[in-house]
């Protein structure tokens, strides 16, 4: 009986993220795109300044270059596709732009790492189950303005009882990007888009449960 209401939501989040995809295509294909623009751009800033001033002097600048766009792309797709998920009529890419809870996740991410890398290195699956439970945590920080520890505690209390739903929608939407890499590659930006967009309404829904 468990099994199948938890099937059964994975489905409707998954069905969610399709006709949200589905209402605004062009928006989340365009989104890994400008994205990949960005990189690729910095890159070659790196690959000019490198070529001028020395790889090796260079090395510490590009690898804090590196955090600081891993951390800010994070930053923009949760932001966008929160608002996607309330909105995708009024979502556009300038919405990608939000660098306000830069150190906020930047704290999140180093400190959820942490136990995380630990778990893996270990035992493997404690591992798996504490990236779970703190998987809401950078979305908290971003939507909530919660700070590193207060995110991972609260990650933490939505979690708990999803756990093993939430597994099995990463599973679901390995097996669907699988489908879409398998599909030369380009599948992926349908595949992608729908995975993110089911996670973000299972936060969504998990959360509104939990404060009823």
């Amino acid at each position: 009986m468990t099994m199948n209401f938890s099937m059964s939501r994975i489905k409707e989040y998954l069905l969610f993220g399709w006709k949200t995809f589905k209402a605004s295509p062009w928006l989340f294909i365009a989104v890994p795109l400008v994205l990949f623009a960005i990189n690729l751009g910095i890159a070659l800033i790196e690959g000019v300044l490198g070529f001028v001033f020395g790889k090796e002097k260079m090395e510490l600048l590009i690898h804090i270059e590196g955090v600081i766009t891993t951390i800010l792309m994070g930053i923009a797709v949760i932001t966008l596709y929160l608002k996607a998920h309330d909105s995708v009529a009024t979502t556009e890419l300038h919405d990608l732009w939000n660098p306000k809870p830069f150190w906020r996740y930047l704290g999140v991410c180093f400190l959820g790492s942490i136990p995380v890398i630990l778990g893996l290195v270990l035992f493997i699956v404690p591992g798996i189950i504490i990236a779970i439970a703190f998987s809401f945590a950078g979305i908290l920080v971003v939507e909530k303005g919660l700070g590193p520890i207060a995110a991972l505690k609260e990650s933490v209390r939505l979690t708990k009882g999803h756990r093993f739903e939430l597994f099995k929608l990463g599973l679901a939407a390995l097996v669907l990007n699988i489908l879409g890499f398998c599909a030369l590659l380009v599948g992926l930006f349908v595949t992608v888009p729908i995975s993110q967009l089911a996670f973000i309404h299972a936060y969504r829904t998990i959360s509104q449960n939990k404060a009823a």
